[in-house]
Protein backbone atom coordinates (compact mmCIF):
# COMPACT_ATOMS: atom_id res chain seq x y z
CA UNK A 1 0.00 0.00 0.00
CA UNK A 2 2.80 2.72 0.56
CA UNK A 3 4.72 1.99 -2.30
CA UNK A 4 1.20 1.97 -4.26
CA UNK A 5 0.73 5.65 -2.67
CA UNK A 6 4.31 6.79 -2.91
CA UNK A 7 4.00 5.50 -7.06
CA UNK A 8 1.24 8.04 -7.30
CA UNK A 9 2.84 10.87 -5.62
CA UNK A 10 5.67 10.47 -7.53
CA UNK A 11 3.36 10.11 -10.98
CA UNK A 12 1.39 13.16 -9.96
CA UNK A 13 4.37 15.28 -9.03
CA UNK A 14 5.43 14.62 -12.27
CA UNK A 15 2.70 15.26 -14.29
CA UNK A 16 1.88 19.03 -13.11
CA UNK A 17 4.64 20.24 -15.92
CA UNK A 18 6.64 21.46 -13.64
CA UNK A 19 8.72 18.98 -11.19
CA UNK A 20 12.28 21.11 -11.78
CA UNK A 21 10.41 23.69 -9.58
CA UNK A 22 8.17 22.15 -7.57
CA UNK A 23 11.43 20.45 -6.21
CA UNK A 24 13.61 23.59 -5.31
CA UNK A 25 10.39 24.77 -3.68
CA UNK A 26 10.99 21.72 -1.61
CA UNK A 27 14.43 22.40 -0.92
CA UNK A 28 14.27 25.77 0.02
CA UNK A 29 11.46 25.00 2.25
CA UNK A 30 13.96 22.19 4.02
CA UNK A 31 16.83 24.94 4.24
CA UNK A 32 14.78 26.67 6.47
CA UNK A 33 16.20 24.21 9.37
CA UNK A 34 19.33 24.59 8.68
CA UNK A 35 18.93 28.37 9.84
CA UNK A 36 16.43 27.32 12.64
CA UNK A 37 17.85 24.14 14.22
CA UNK A 38 21.44 24.57 16.17
CA UNK A 39 22.90 21.15 15.01
CA UNK A 40 22.16 22.09 11.23
CA UNK A 41 23.47 25.49 11.07
CA UNK A 42 27.10 24.50 10.45
CA UNK A 43 26.09 22.69 7.67
CA UNK A 44 23.61 25.43 6.31
CA UNK A 45 26.64 27.76 6.26
CA UNK A 46 28.96 25.60 3.84
CA UNK A 47 26.12 25.18 1.61
CA UNK A 48 26.19 29.54 1.14
CA UNK A 49 28.14 31.11 -1.40
CA UNK A 50 30.57 33.49 -0.27
CA UNK A 51 33.14 35.29 -2.45
CA UNK A 52 36.28 34.65 -2.84
CA UNK A 53 36.32 31.72 0.09
CA UNK A 54 34.12 29.51 -1.99
CA UNK A 55 36.61 28.43 -4.19
CA UNK A 56 37.67 26.07 -1.21
CA UNK A 57 33.97 24.79 -1.14
CA UNK A 58 32.99 24.58 -4.96
CA UNK A 59 29.81 22.97 -4.66
CA UNK A 60 28.37 26.39 -3.25
CA UNK A 61 28.82 27.85 -7.05
CA UNK A 62 25.25 25.99 -7.28
CA UNK A 63 23.84 24.90 -3.68
CA UNK A 64 23.56 28.55 -2.81
CA UNK A 65 20.47 28.68 -4.82
CA UNK A 66 18.43 26.11 -3.24
CA UNK A 67 18.85 28.22 0.05
CA UNK A 68 16.26 30.56 1.86
CA UNK A 69 17.01 32.35 4.45
CA UNK A 70 14.53 33.86 7.19
CA UNK A 71 11.88 35.62 8.43
CA UNK A 72 9.59 33.17 7.03
CA UNK A 73 7.56 36.21 5.30
CA UNK A 74 10.94 36.25 3.17
CA UNK A 75 10.56 32.79 2.44
CA UNK A 76 7.23 33.48 1.15
CA UNK A 77 8.46 36.11 -0.89
CA UNK A 78 10.48 33.74 -2.22
CA UNK A 79 8.47 30.36 -2.87
CA UNK A 80 6.10 32.89 -4.68
CA UNK A 81 8.34 34.16 -7.12
CA UNK A 82 10.44 30.63 -7.81
CA UNK A 83 6.48 29.26 -8.73
CA UNK A 84 5.49 32.14 -10.63
CA UNK A 85 8.33 32.64 -12.96
CA UNK A 86 9.77 28.88 -13.06
CA UNK A 87 6.98 27.32 -13.48
CA UNK A 88 5.57 28.68 -16.08
CA UNK A 89 9.11 29.06 -18.13
CA UNK A 90 9.20 24.78 -17.08
CA UNK A 91 6.01 24.10 -18.44
CA UNK A 92 6.99 26.37 -21.55
CA UNK A 93 10.54 25.04 -22.37
CA UNK A 94 9.98 21.49 -20.93
CA UNK A 95 11.66 20.25 -17.68
CA UNK A 96 15.28 19.38 -19.14
CA UNK A 97 15.80 22.77 -20.94
CA UNK A 98 14.35 24.67 -17.88
CA UNK A 99 17.09 22.89 -15.96
CA UNK A 100 19.73 23.69 -17.60
CA UNK A 101 18.59 27.48 -18.08
CA UNK A 102 18.69 27.74 -14.59
CA UNK A 103 21.99 25.98 -14.10
CA UNK A 104 23.78 28.37 -16.32
CA UNK A 105 21.92 31.50 -13.84
CA UNK A 106 23.24 29.97 -11.19
CA UNK A 107 26.86 29.14 -12.17
CA UNK A 108 26.88 32.28 -14.41
CA UNK A 109 25.99 34.67 -11.03
CA UNK A 110 28.58 32.86 -8.41
CA UNK A 111 31.50 32.78 -11.50
CA UNK A 112 30.77 36.39 -11.62
CA UNK A 113 30.83 37.14 -8.30
CA UNK A 114 33.41 35.21 -7.63
CA UNK A 115 35.92 36.83 -9.57
CA UNK A 116 34.91 40.31 -9.08
CA UNK A 117 35.08 39.80 -5.36
CA UNK A 118 38.81 38.39 -6.41
CA UNK A 119 39.57 41.76 -8.39
CA UNK A 120 38.30 44.08 -6.76
CA UNK A 121 39.53 42.37 -2.76
CA UNK A 122 35.67 42.17 -2.12
CA UNK A 123 33.50 40.06 -0.04
CA UNK A 124 30.69 38.87 -2.04
CA UNK A 125 27.66 36.89 -0.86
CA UNK A 126 25.27 35.20 -3.48
CA UNK A 127 21.63 35.88 -3.05
CA UNK A 128 18.99 33.06 -4.01
CA UNK A 129 16.49 34.94 -5.30
CA UNK A 130 19.16 36.15 -8.15
CA UNK A 131 18.36 33.24 -10.65
CA UNK A 132 14.75 33.85 -9.65
CA UNK A 133 14.38 37.27 -10.75
CA UNK A 134 16.83 36.82 -14.22
CA UNK A 135 14.02 34.03 -14.80
CA UNK A 136 11.68 36.68 -14.31
CA UNK A 137 13.64 38.57 -16.79
CA UNK A 138 13.28 35.49 -19.39
CA UNK A 139 9.64 35.43 -18.44
CA UNK A 140 9.03 39.29 -18.78
CA UNK A 141 10.94 39.13 -22.37
CA UNK A 142 8.17 36.26 -23.32
CA UNK A 143 5.31 37.39 -22.08
CA UNK A 144 5.84 41.26 -22.70
CA UNK A 145 2.33 42.37 -23.37
CA UNK A 146 0.61 40.38 -21.01
CA UNK A 147 -1.18 41.63 -18.81
CA UNK A 148 -0.55 40.95 -14.99
CA UNK A 149 -1.74 42.53 -11.48
CA UNK A 150 0.94 42.98 -8.63
CA UNK A 151 -0.44 43.74 -5.75
CA UNK A 152 -3.86 45.05 -7.58
CA UNK A 153 -1.66 47.30 -10.12
CA UNK A 154 -1.92 46.44 -13.73
CA UNK A 155 0.93 46.27 -15.83
CA UNK A 156 2.16 44.41 -18.70
CA UNK A 157 5.20 41.65 -18.71
CA UNK A 158 8.03 43.72 -20.20
CA UNK A 159 7.37 45.59 -16.50
CA UNK A 160 7.91 43.04 -14.69
CA UNK A 161 11.68 42.10 -16.29
CA UNK A 162 12.29 45.37 -15.20
CA UNK A 163 11.21 45.43 -11.42
CA UNK A 164 13.05 42.32 -11.15
CA UNK A 165 16.45 43.80 -12.91
CA UNK A 166 15.51 46.62 -10.04
CA UNK A 167 15.18 44.23 -7.61
CA UNK A 168 18.71 42.92 -8.15
CA UNK A 169 20.03 46.28 -8.21
CA UNK A 170 18.67 47.45 -4.95
CA UNK A 171 18.08 43.83 -2.86
CA UNK A 172 22.34 43.12 -3.54
CA UNK A 173 23.04 46.85 -3.11
CA UNK A 174 21.94 47.07 0.44
CA UNK A 175 23.50 43.80 1.43
CA UNK A 176 26.30 43.97 -0.78
CA UNK A 177 27.23 47.41 -1.73
CA UNK A 178 26.99 48.98 -5.36
CA UNK A 179 30.32 46.93 -6.46
CA UNK A 180 28.65 43.84 -6.91
CA UNK A 181 26.03 45.02 -8.57
CA UNK A 182 27.61 44.89 -12.49
CA UNK A 183 28.00 41.82 -11.56
CA UNK A 184 24.80 40.41 -10.08
CA UNK A 185 23.39 41.36 -13.01
CA UNK A 186 25.09 39.35 -15.81
CA UNK A 187 22.68 36.76 -14.72
CA UNK A 188 20.32 39.02 -15.90
CA UNK A 189 22.26 39.77 -19.24
CA UNK A 190 22.18 36.11 -20.00
CA UNK A 191 18.50 35.54 -19.30
CA UNK A 192 17.75 38.31 -21.98
CA UNK A 193 20.61 36.59 -24.64
CA UNK A 194 18.93 33.15 -23.98
CA UNK A 195 15.54 34.53 -24.71
CA UNK A 196 16.56 37.10 -27.17
CA UNK A 197 18.23 33.99 -29.06
CA UNK A 198 16.12 31.47 -28.78
CA UNK A 199 18.55 29.17 -26.71
CA UNK A 200 15.48 27.59 -25.34
CA UNK A 201 14.98 25.93 -28.88
CA UNK A 202 18.65 25.29 -29.55
CA UNK A 203 22.26 26.33 -29.57
CA UNK A 204 22.57 26.66 -32.96
CA UNK A 205 26.21 26.91 -33.97
CA UNK A 206 27.19 27.31 -30.27
CA UNK A 207 27.85 23.23 -30.08
CA UNK A 208 29.37 21.28 -32.49
CA UNK A 209 27.01 18.96 -34.40
CA UNK A 210 23.97 21.04 -33.31
CA UNK A 211 21.95 23.06 -36.08
CA UNK A 212 20.85 26.28 -36.14
CA UNK A 213 17.01 26.32 -35.16
CA UNK A 214 15.46 28.08 -37.94
CA UNK A 215 13.37 31.59 -37.32
CA UNK A 216 9.74 30.74 -36.18
CA UNK A 217 7.76 32.76 -38.32
CA UNK A 218 6.19 36.36 -36.60
CA UNK A 219 2.76 34.86 -36.71
CA UNK A 220 1.27 38.77 -35.52
CA UNK A 221 -1.95 39.58 -37.05
CA UNK A 222 -1.52 42.62 -39.57
CA UNK A 223 -4.79 44.42 -40.32
CA UNK A 224 -5.41 44.34 -44.03
CA UNK A 225 -5.34 47.51 -45.43
CA UNK A 226 -8.59 49.69 -46.38
CA UNK A 227 -9.96 49.90 -49.63
CA UNK A 228 -9.29 52.81 -51.92
CA UNK A 229 -12.45 54.29 -51.88
CA UNK A 230 -12.29 54.67 -48.34
CA UNK A 231 -8.99 56.61 -47.70
CA UNK A 232 -9.73 60.07 -47.20
CA UNK A 233 -8.62 62.27 -50.00
CA UNK A 234 -8.57 66.38 -50.75
CA UNK A 235 -11.77 65.45 -52.94
CA UNK A 236 -13.98 64.31 -50.06
CA UNK A 237 -13.98 68.16 -49.34
CA UNK A 238 -16.27 68.84 -52.24
CA UNK A 239 -19.83 68.16 -51.44
CA UNK A 240 -20.91 67.71 -54.84
CA UNK A 241 -19.01 64.47 -55.13
CA UNK A 242 -20.23 63.47 -51.53
CA UNK A 243 -23.62 64.08 -52.24
CA UNK A 244 -23.20 61.59 -55.27
CA UNK A 245 -21.54 58.87 -53.11
CA UNK A 246 -24.33 59.35 -51.11
CA UNK A 247 -27.25 58.38 -53.43
CA UNK A 248 -25.16 56.10 -54.89
CA UNK A 249 -24.97 54.36 -51.34
CA UNK A 250 -28.83 54.93 -50.83
CA UNK A 251 -29.67 53.08 -54.42
CA UNK A 252 -27.63 50.61 -53.42
CA UNK A 253 -29.08 49.80 -49.80
CA UNK A 254 -32.71 49.96 -51.50
CA UNK A 255 -31.25 47.01 -54.17
CA UNK A 256 -30.44 45.35 -51.14
CA UNK A 257 -33.86 45.63 -49.23
CA UNK A 258 -35.60 44.83 -52.80
CA UNK A 259 -33.67 41.53 -53.26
Amino acid sequence: MRSDSWTNTQRSWLQTGFPFTIALMVVKFLSLFLATAAPLAVFGSKLGFIAPDSLFRPWTFLTYAALSNLPFFHFLFDVGLTYFFCSSLERAWGTAKFAWFFGALTLTTSVALFFGALGLQQIFVADALIPVAACGVAWGMINAEEQVNLMFIPMRGIHMAAIAVCYIMFQYAQTNGWLGVPFSLLSCLLAYAWVKNGWQYGFGTLLPGVTRVKKRPNLRIVPPAKPRDDRFTPGNLNPLKWLARRNERKKFEKLMRDD
